[in-house]
């Protein structure tokens, strides 16, 4: 290590190193980064000689990390059903590779355009797909700050400073840094009026996508778009919709969730070997109401490609849930509220009807909204009059919806305020949310408890080998309503013709799909139990597949001892890590050329196999004294003029510039 004067360029492009290794501790949330942040500090007047071997694995590493971090973030922005936990994993380990790497390119004060600037600007596009604070963002606005200083004092082209008056610098960065802020400050704002603007630009009616939503509102949306991302998928013998939400108030336009508050679920014991769908789920046992978990039961594994916190979607009437790691609490409608996300968990529930502990119907079943178009009242009298049992006025009421009502995604403008009476009476088209909302006031109407339901909808042609493939265009809102001695009963009207003609058009078949299901049931058990999680996955899917496993094993030490077999030992003819010449040339003017290499090698400067000599040696980079730098060129000279002239030297002269070459391997005193 030697002293080195500061420079403006210099300057600016350790600030820069330093604030974006500081933006990716506080990013990532690791303070194993301030050890690192010694590097630039160090780099401010001094320089280190690094061995070409160390340079050398710099490069890559800035470069593949720098690859590795833009490939995480595109992944996570253009695949919504990424591995989102893996890949963050992996830009975290990037990382942490490139601030190293970039703090040790910039104490040997290598040329930054393809080594330094790389790494960092990797290492804050890994920080930035993770969770960030206000110093984060500060630190990174810093960084960027101090990128546009270095490339507006450095050149380019030779690395040469460039002569820039200082109050047009600080004008320069005081804007820059003004810029920065209002960025800052100005997209998060932007960002959801610009995605408005360009909805309302591409189509005149105002759609939304299937995908389920925490809250229901009648009115707001007029086309539903589809889609098709697998939001997860369900492993168990016969098909179950999935609850997720449960509402409680309609006000006439919107629906409130059960305000009841939850209570958390306790561990009990379990005997093994029953339902093997959820026997071989890792986690503990968690029981919905009560310790008693017999009967006739039946089990589901899910696999959630999205968890969110929150959210978790069962079958109803479960009576137990097995998961890793996760609390989870549960309301009087039997809603689950996970503390944390959820991504591979077993839940068993019972099939036949029956009334639950806790989860008998309160006043807020009846509840009306203040204002009713009279209508319903008279169709609520007219479908299911007092006289008749509930289980018969429940079913009167979504038989009517099965003929002369259309399920629709595109519902198109309202005409009135009140979209409730125009979908019963005028429309007579929409999608489920109109038909649960209708259900749920006229079983209400007609003295039925009732609430609304949102989750999925699991239907057979959903079946994909073994399990259903749930996708966000499978959410669906129904009915619940609360018979006498079956406790809470499923009433779902939406035509069920029309739902399969919309929703069965997509196959999940073939081995791309298998494949994908492979890959989204590791991808849970990575985020759901970590390393361990995933290699226990990985032992249960050879256990189950032990052929292809055998196979591949076999093909693997085949190729090995193949290559064993055709590799011959060969004597080492050079101590430098890259081949130096042709094979066809001369033995003593190949040894002329690896004395130049070597020279450069011992100051720090390893020759790229896919770089000219000439081009290396007349690099002002490549720390060599005049008087090396003259010699170099000479011994290229008698080696191009060898190779490419067919001359050869004065006798003699090849073995005096060998040996000259030689001599000089001493650590240069050039600076």
């Amino acid at each position: 290590m030697r002293t080195e004067p500061l420079t403006l360029p210099h300057a600016f492009l350790c600030a820069f190193v330093f604030c974006a290794g500081l933006s990716t501790a506080f990013g990532l949330r690791s303070w194993v980064f301030a050890i690192y942040l010694v590097l630039p500090v160090i780099a401010l007047g001094s320089r280190v000689t690094l061995p070409g071997w160390l340079a050398t694995s710099a490069r890559r590493v800035a470069r593949l990390g720098a690859v590795v971090a833009f490939l995480c973030g595109l992944f996570l922005s253009i695949l919504p059903a990424s591995p989102e936990a893996i890949i963050l994993s992996v830009s975290r380990i990037s990382a942490h590779a490139l601030v190293v790497a970039g703090g040790v390119l910039l104490l040997g004060r290598r040329p930054p355009g393809g080594t330094v600037m790389p790494a960092m600007l990797g290492s804050v596009i890994a920080s930035c797909l993770q969770p960030d604070s206000l110093f984060a963002r500060v630190s990174l606005a810093a960084s960027f700050i101090s990128m546009v200083g270095w490339l507006a004092t450095n050149d380019d082209e030779e690395g040469r400073p460039v002569s820039l008056r200082p109050f047009a610098l600080v004008f320069f960065l005081v804007i820059t840094a003004a810029a920065t802020a209002g960025a800052i400050a100005f997209l998060p704002w932007a960002q959801p009026q610009v995605e408005l603007m360009v909805a309302k630009m591409i189509s005149d009616d105002l759609s939304a996508s299937t995908g389920l939503s925490t809250q229901s509102r009648l009115g707001d949306i007029e086309r539903l778009a589809t889609s098709n991302r697998v939001a997860m998928r369900m492993y168990g013998d016969h098909p179950a919709d999935l609850r997720v939400r449960a509402f409680t108030r309609f006000d006439g336009r919107a629906w409130q969730a059960d305000p009841r508050p939850a209570r958390r679920l306790g561990q009990i014991p379990m005997d093994a070997a029953r339902w093997p769908a959820f026997d071989e789920t890792p986690g503990v046992v968690l029981a919905t109401h009560s310790s008693d978990v017999s009967g006739d039961l039946m089990a589901a594994r899910l696999i959630v490609t999205s968890p969110q916190q929150g959210a978790m979607p069962v079958p109803a009437r479960a009576v137990a849930v097995r998961v890793e790691d996760v609390t989870i609490d549960r309301n009087p409608s039997g809603i689950l509220f996970p503390a944390s996300k959820a991504a591979l968990y077993a839940v068993l529930f019972r099939e036949n009807e029956g009334e639950e502990a806790g989860d008998s119907p309160g006043a807020e079943m009846l509840e009306l909204p203040e204002r009713l178009d009279p209508r319903l009242r008279e169709l609520a009298l007219k479908l299911a009059p007092a006289d008749l049992p509930q289980a018969q006025r429940a079913e009167r009421i979504a038989a009517y919806f099965q003929s002369g009502y259309r399920y629709s995604l595109d519902v198109g403008k309202l005409a009135t305020s009140d979209p409730l009476a125009e979908f019963v009476f005028d429309k007579k088209q929409g999608y489920c949310e109109y038909f649960a909302t209708a259900t749920t006031l006229l079983l209400r109407l007609s003295g039925v408890p009732a609430r609304y339901v949102t989750g999925y909808a699991v239907r057979s042609f959903q079946r994909s080998g073994a399990h259903y493939v749930i996708r966000d265009q499978d959410a669906h809102a129904w009915a619940e309503a609360y018979l006498p001695d079956r406790g809470w009963v499923e009433v779902d009207a939406t035509p069920a013709n029309d739902y399969a003609a919309v929703h069965d058009d997509l196959k999940s078949e073939g081995w791309l799909a298998r494949l994908q299901g492979l890959w989204d049931e590791m991808a849970a058990r990575f985020a759901q139990g970590g390393v361990v999680g995933l290699a226990r996955g990985l032992a249960a899917l050879a256990m189950e597949h032990p052929v292809p496993l055998v196979i591949v094993f076999t093909l693997f030490i085949a190729s090995r001892l193949r290559r064993a077999r055709a590799v011959a030992p060969s004597p080492v003819v050079s101590t430098a890590p890259f081949r130096t010449a042709a094979q066809s040339l001369h033995p003593e003017i190949e040894r002329l050329l690896r004395a130049v290499d070597e020279l450069c090698l011992s100051r720090g400067a390893p020759r790229s196999p896919f770089r000219a000599p000439r081009e290396h040696v007349n690099d002002q980079t490549v720390l060599l004294a005049s008087g090396e730098r003259e010699v170099c060129l000479r011994a290229i000279d008698l080696v191009y003029a060898h190779t490419y002239g067919g001359r050869s030297g004065a006798e003699g002269e090849n073995a005096e510039l060998i040996s000259t070459l030689d001599g000089l391997k001493a650590p240069s005193k050039a600076s």
